[in-house]
């Protein structure tokens, strides 16, 4: 019985190479077909990945930052540290005293900051404490927290500019969604036509096969495969442009420092998965196509 099966297998398998080779231009179309459609895909997955990985980092970055009133004494500030150290959600508490932001400030100008050297006598910015947070989304809850403090004064930590750009970003991974959906049932049409048009092709060796008694799932299986390696082989081409263009765009953006604000995915931790989902998508796509051209035809 096992021996019985792995032959009809093996002639499925053969029919199908022998029906891509056989229509070699209709399969090499099908497979440029598959693999535009895929590659969309994958730079369309790969800007969604990126765009969550940025949006992670805004909010990892989100800081709330607080100026010191300037008649705080020196221990009031020491028990101000411990005390804002205990709210919940901060986890890290940095304190700078005004001449470090006088220095931030003169550096921050470069040559030109060094006009701003005549308030070393009478400094007119204060201390500042820096907060890092746990949650950036409870960000106003501990702002609310803050207040109760009488040593600070104004608390802030940018949260319309935050806000509106993890709402871009957002709006961005669902457009990216959805766009990817539309480009798989693009290549399941593809790929459909493409095996409807091998079929037609075919149709007399078909209707000879169901004359002398074949069952519908002895004949669906040549296509079904033949969708299925057209589909793998497909999909091989992009994840070859994606692994190494991502690769050297990443590289290229590192170390030329021209990341910023934004910045990539490692390609450690996104290639091997989409490469794998690609692969899963170019097969699954070649099978639907296949299992839907074979569903109209044997239905006639």
């Amino acid at each position: 019985m096992m021996m019985k099966y792995f032959r009809m297998a093996t002639r499925h398998w053969r029919e199908a190479f022998k029906g891509i080779w056989r229509h070699r231009m209709l399969a090499f179309s099908a497979v440029l077909s598959v693999a535009v459609a895929l590659f969309l895909t994958s730079f369309l997955v790969l800007v969604v990945l990126n765009v969550n990985n940025v949006t992670d980092n805004l909010e990892k970055d989100i800081k709330i930052y607080a100026t010191i009133q300037k008649d705080t004494s020196a221990e009031a500030v020491d028990a101000l540290i411990g005390n804002t150290k205990t709210v919940t959600n901060i986890i890290e508490v940095q304190y700078k005293t005004a001449d470090q932001e006088l220095d931030d400030l003169i550096l921050s100008y470069g040559e030109d900051g060094k006009i701003f050297e005549s308030y070393r006598s009478d400094n007119p910015l204060k201390a500042t404490l820096t907060f890092t947070l746990n949650d950036a989304s409870l960000a106003q809850k501990t702002v609310e927290d803050l207040k109760a403090f009488p040593e600070l004064d104004k608390i802030q930590y940018g949260q319309e500019t935050a806000e509106n750009i993890i709402k871009i970003f957002d709006t961005v991974q669902q457009f990216g969604a959805i766009v990817v959906a539309a480009v798989m049932v693009v290549a399941v049409v593809l790929i459909s036509n493409t095996i409807r048009m091998a079929i037609m092709a075919r149709r007399t060796e078909i209707e000879i096969m169901r004359l002398v008694g074949a069952s519908n799932f002895f004949i669906r299986w040549p296509f079904i495969l033949e969708g299925l390696l057209i589909g793998l082989m497909g999909a091989i081409i992009p994840i070859g442009l994606t692994v190494v263009g991502y690769t050297q765009l990443y590289s290229y953006l590192t170390n030329e420092g021209q990341l910023t604000l934004v910045r990539l995915a490692e390609p450690s931790t996104v290639l091997l998965g989409i490469s794998l989902f690609i692969l899963g998508v170019g097969a699954l796509v070649g099978i639907l196509g296949s299992l839907f051209s074979m569903t109209r035809f044997l239905k006639k």
